[in-house]
């Protein structure tokens, strides 16, 4: 008897198969699969968490029990032909590892599966630069990811001419040059976490100085020497007009108005009014 008992043990202990590893994302769904022989009709089915086996979803007589765990209320479904449970609405307290108990009218067999629960990346973002000049056009691309350790590549289907890529800390650069304005290439950057990813599209336009400035409503992407050169003119314009402003202010308050002469020989408000 006791040889018998152990020769069965021994079968069971054979039945159960290697653990498989499933990826899900947060927030989506993911079919956790029983691996169930396709032949079987199954009359029980027993998904199980944690090294006690607390059950989660279960089938017997028929029956199907789906909210024995609160964490799982409403989250869980079971096909009752496959054996397969699907989880809704994953979030990373559901990455572990599962295990479903399998039995027909004349076998039985446990499988595990260990779920991976991850973050898909997100869309990366594309800004651009450009310095023109009456000839050419140089633009700077520059795609950023908000995951961090998220690989960047960059692609296009339209644009044939010499590029460069460069990694900063600001994110992945693509460098190009065209000796033409109007001319709109199409560009692809890319972001890897793992084996998931997720793409931007951009269209890259060298805008001319002429377009720039009557575009309605400006282009927030395009920032040329043509706007910094006339930003660098207006603060120091503006320092200039504050210096004048606050000496005239002064010499109002004094009772005296210089002449430009004076100014310029240093006695702006040398003399004092007397009451």
């Amino acid at each position: 008897m006791k040889l018998v008992s152990l020769f069965g043990l021994f079968l069971y202990s054979q039945a159960v198969h290697s653990l498989t590893n499933i990826v899900g994302y947060i927030g989506e769904s993911v079919t956790l699969p029983s691996r169930v022989e396709p032949s079987w009709v199954l009359n029980k089915i027993e998904w199980a968490i944690y090294p006690n086996n607390t059950w989660i979803a279960t089938y017997r007589e028929q029956t199907e029990s789906l909210n024995r765990v609160p964490r799982y209320k409403g989250r869980l479904r079971l096909n009752t032909t496959t054996g397969d449970l699907t989880i809704s609405n994953l979030n990373l307290n559901d990455a572990m590892e599962y295990s479903v108990d399998l039995s027909s009218d004349s076998e039985n067999t446990v499988n595990k599966i260990n779920l991976v629960v991850k973050q898909r990346p997100q869309q990366p973002v594309i800004t651009q630069r450009q310095i023109i000049t009456k000839s050419s056009c140089v633009v700077l691309l520059t795609c950023r990811s908000a995951n961090q350790g998220a690989d960047l590549s960059w692609s296009s289907t339209s644009f044939q001419g010499d590029n460069a890529t460069l990694s900063t800390p600001d994110g992945l650069q693509l460098i190009f040059y065209t000796n033409s304005t109007q001319k709109a290439s199409e560009f692809t950057c890319t972001s890897t976490v793992g084996s998931a990813t997720a793409s931007s599209d951009f269209t890259a336009t060298c805008y001319d100085e002429k377009t720039v400035t009557t575009m309605n409503p400006p282009a927030p992407h395009i920032i040329t020497s043509y706007w910094r050169d006339r930003a660098i003119l207006l603060f120091f314009f503006g320092l200039i007009l504050g210096a004048v402003l606050v000496i005239f202010l002064s010499c109002c308050l004094q009772g005296k108005l210089p002449s430009p002469g004076e100014c310029l020989k240093g006695k702006c408000c040398s003399s004092k009014v007397s009451i």
